[in-house]
């Protein structure tokens, strides 16, 4: 009955560093939360432009 339920349930592959393994799609979004992170240091506010008034 519910054949279609059997194929979409898959295990993730997951990959062993030692004491610890992490799934691969959990690396993937790990690493790109680091990303993220770094670019949100890296990247500048954007600054309010002043130009100097002439007096006349």
């Amino acid at each position: 009955m519910l054949l279609w339920q059997d194929e979409a349930v898959s295990t993730a592959s997951y990959l062993p560093w030692g004491w610890l393994s992490i799934s691969v799609p959990n690396l993937i979004v790990i690493l790109v939360m680091i990303a993220l992170f770094v670019l949100a240091l890296v990247v500048p506010f954007p600054k309010e432009r002043r130009t100097p008034r002439k007096h006349s």
